[in-house]
């Protein structure tokens, strides 16, 4: 059971990476008017049975990075794609652990449009020189992933800093710091990535950001490389 909005077997590879041990996470649509579909699930196939069902036209789909109290597997929306309306969504007392530093490179452009090939390429540069640096300070393990937008890298955190009560303030600053040696003019780190209920583009589904143009087209979010992992 498939769309043209998402692969399958993408989505699959992406769970099974990031979420090992049939760990709990939210997915969560949104629309281009900003309407939310909101689910828990475990594993990837009631996940893309979930997806297979909905037009995904106009919409980005997004999960929940970090490590999730087991609680909220008991709400309303498990294993289902609806609208939360009043319904609780994953917030920040939620998680548990952080498991990942989220480096999201995108390039600097109008809001609600998708990247052009040469805006890519620049964003491509910033995130080579993230990756150099983080490297270089021992930051191996890593998972290097293509946004449709713009460049992941989701670094492997130490187990000292993932049951660290002050994970969130490391998080934040390790972004600023990355963002101060590596951003450019035309494309930047991300500084919002830290806060722990943070979603993440969804591997394996479309990027749909403004009109689907032969310039600026929309394009499928991808795993590139797992290194170390």
């Amino acid at each position: 059971m498939a769309n043209r909005w998402i692969d399958p077997e993408e989505i699959r590879r992406a769970i099974n990476l990031l979420k090992p041990n049939n760990e709990i996470y939210e997915c969560r649509i949104i629309n281009r008017y900003g309407k939310i579909l909101s689910g828990y699930f475990r594993g990837s196939d009631k996940l893309i049975e979930a997806l297979a069902r909905q037009n995904l036209e106009g919409c980005n789909v997004y999960f929940t990075l970090q490590k999730l109290h087991e609680g909220v597997e008991a709400r309303l929306q498990w294993e289902r794609l609806i609208d939360p309306g009043k319904l609780p969504t994953t917030a920040d007392d939620n998680v548990i652990a952080y498991k990942y530093l989220p480096v999201d490179v995108d390039p600097v452009r109008p809001a609600g449009i998708s990247s052009s090939a040469e805006e890519l390429e620049a964003a491509e540069r910033v995130r080579q020189a993230v990756l150099d640096y983080m490297t270089e300070n021992g930051y191996t393990s890593r998972i290097e992933a293509f946004s449709g937008n713009g460049y992941h890298i989701l670094f492997r955190l130490p187990e000292a800093v993932r049951k660290s009560g002050d994970a969130a303030w490391h998080t934040k600053n390790a972004l600023s710091w990355l963002n101060e040696m590596c951003s450019t003019k035309a494309a930047r780190v991300d500084l919002t990535n830290y806060n722990p209920a943070r979603i993440f583009k969804l591997y394996g589904t479309l990027a749909q950001k403004g009109r689907n143009t032969a310039d600026r087209p929309h394009r499928m979010a991808r795993i590139e490389k797992v290194v170390d992992w």
